[in-house]
């Protein structure tokens, strides 16, 4: 059986709630779906659970000779000597490719970091230079990063580099194209103004003066006091849903949302909640913002539209009345789902792993 080798810098859970959690659980399924034997090593960098781990991890490697190694990085740098040592055997003394999927370089754009505390900011120069430093060292390891999108890769310089954004969950059972039941609109994930919280409600507010646009927001316990002052409004309905009931939700809806404003680092990222939207079974309203509304674009499985609550609420709108144009995205969406499932991910990165490797052999 092939063997490969799988690393990730959190806890492993089978019914992971963040996004960043969502990632390495289903790369690692993935690559499981396509047979291969995966040998993991999970658990946060600098606990004795993870040095347990690490060590049992190392010394069943000592027997195999695993095609590649997938590494999904953390959010931040790793700052472990003994996992950059391990990283280090794994290439040098196991001649093992490495892939390394770069997560995140949010500590590079101060944009990310507006409105936070005095501390959280003042540790970003630090973060940085940490970051850069590991980056550097990374580069002597890794055979190839991958990225979220190809702006990402671009804008960080890696190279070489190979975009794997996030794939999709199975379509929902019972899914249907058609037309819009109803003008019942929903968003899940995070809440702030940069996530575009604000605008959307607005949106929704000057929407329903005129007609009802019932909107649902699920998000985490106590981040509903961001938008206090709408709470009392008919329209609007807080959730605090779970994964696994996420599909039945998005069955009673009509259109998700997601109003990420624009912004230098926003326009690289591609959220993990953008294939979950479309296996739910729904289009997709965004604000034009770089890969997102790229995706959707190719796809034809949404719209977007300017950074304003005029122009979120004409889009709603627009999508909800076009009653032909909504069932023809109703429509596309299972073969955009088919074709960004995460297998597809796992094989697209074992691929480019085993090509490179052919290569450097050949020379």
């Amino acid at each position: 059986m092939k063997t490969m080798l799988f690393l990730s810098y959190g806890t492993r859970e089978e019914a992971p709630c963040s996004g960043s959690a969502v990632r390495p659980l289903c790369m690692e399924k993935a690559f499981q779906s396509l047979g291969y034997r995966v040998i993991s090593l999970w658990g946060e960098p600098g606990t004795q659970e993870r040095a347990r781990h690490r060590e049992r991890f190392w010394q069943a490697l000592k027997k195999e000779n695993p095609l590649f190694c997938y590494v999904e990085g953390p959010s931040g740098p790793v700052r472990d000597w003994k996992e950059y040592r391990l990283l280090h055997r794994i290439t040098v003394e196991k001649q093992v490719p490495l892939g390394w999927f770069y997560r995140d370089a949010a500590c590079f754009y101060p944009e990310v970091w507006q409105g936070r505390s005095w501390l959280e900011k003042s540790k970003q120069p630090l973060v940085r230079a940490v970051t850069t430093a590991e980056q550097r060292w990374l580069r002597r390891q890794v055979t190839t990063f991958f990225v979220p999108t190809e702006s990402f890769g671009r804008a960080r310089g890696l190279s070489p580099f190979y975009p794997l954004p996030p794939g999709c969950p199975p379509l929902r059972a019972g899914f249907c194209p058609g037309e819009p039941k109803g003008n019942r609109c929903i968003y899940v994930g995070g809440v702030s103004r940069r996530y575009g919280t604000d605008l959307m409600l607005r949106a929704f507010e000057k929407l329903n003066r005129q007609r009802s646009y019932p909107l649902t927001i699920v998000c985490r316990q106590g981040e509903e006091a961001f938008f206090a002052p709408f709470l009392a409004a008919k329209w609007l309905t807080v959730r605090h849903d779970t994964p696994q009931t996420l599909p039945a939700l998005y069955a009673q809806h009509d259109l998700a949302l997601y109003p990420l404003r624009p912004g230098a680092y926003q326009k690289t990222v591609f959220s993990v909640k953008i294939p979950e939207y479309l296996a739910g079974g729904l289009p997709i309203a965004t604000i034009r913002c770089g890969e997102t509304a790229r995706f959707l674009e190719t796809w034809g499985v949404g719209g977007y539209c300017d950074d304003s609550e005029e122009a979120f609420a004409k889009l709603v709108q627009q999508m909800l009345r076009q009653r032909e144009e909504y069932k023809r995205m109703t429509e596309r969406i299972p073969l955009c789902v088919q074709e960004n499932q995460w297998s597809h991910r796992a094989r697209q990165a074992a691929s480019v792993l085993l090509t490179m490797t052919e290569k450097r052999n050949e020379t």
